[in-house]
Parts: structure tokens; sequence; C-alpha cells
């Protein structure tokens, strides 16, 4: 069963890669493959903290750090960020929503 979900796992990177690199490009954000497969892999490490589940959310939560939050560094997110993504109770949806609001008011900001 593990090397079912292993591959599984690795079925979902490989089309989030893709779908990454494609979102990214009309956002005007060019990134390379290997760069980007190091971004998923820290970003991922969070997932299960932050309650996100569903391949949808993972992937909606890459656009928004990737695309508006300048990406996954080798420091945490910031602390606005965390305390969305750790609120307790919360719907994930709700928390993407109000991290994109996050994200793009911080990008107005720095403009």
């Amino acid at each position: 069963m593990a090397s079912f979900e292993r591959y599984a796992e690795q079925q979902f990177r490989d089309r989030l890669e893709r779908h990454l690199t494609s979102f990214l490009a009309k956002q005007g954000i060019q990134i390379g493959v290997d760069d980007l497969r190091e971004q998923i892999g820290r970003g991922m490490k969070f997932c299960p903290e932050f309650g996100l589940h569903l391949q949808s959310d993972i992937a909606r939560y890459f656009e928004i750090v990737c695309g508006s939050a300048g990406g996954f560094t080798t420091q945490p997110l910031p602390r606005e960020a965390q305390n969305i993504l750790y609120a307790y109770r919360v719907a994930p949806t709700l928390k993407l929503d109000r991290l994109r609001a996050w994200a793009e008011q911080r990008r107005e900001e720095s403009q």
C-alpha cells in the first residue's frame, strides 16, 4: 500500500508541476523546472499542518504562494500567512481566500 501511496503522490506532484508551470507563465513568472520542484517539495511539507488535504486546495495554495507571495524559501512563511493557514476550525477554502487577500495586499504595498 505504501508504494501505491508514493506513486499517487508522485503523480500528483507531476500534475501540480505542469499546472504551476502554465499558471505562473500566464502570470509572467518564469521559474526553472528544478526550482519549481524545490518549491513543491518545500510547500508540500506544510500541507497537512495547514489542513490542506484536497488536491484542489493544495494547488490553490501553491498558486497563491508561488504566484503572489514570492514563493517558498528556506525561511518560514511570514507570520501573517502562518496565522491564516494555522487557523483552527476554519475551512481550507476560507483560509485560502484569506491568504490570497493577504498576498494581494502585500504585493500592492510593495509596488
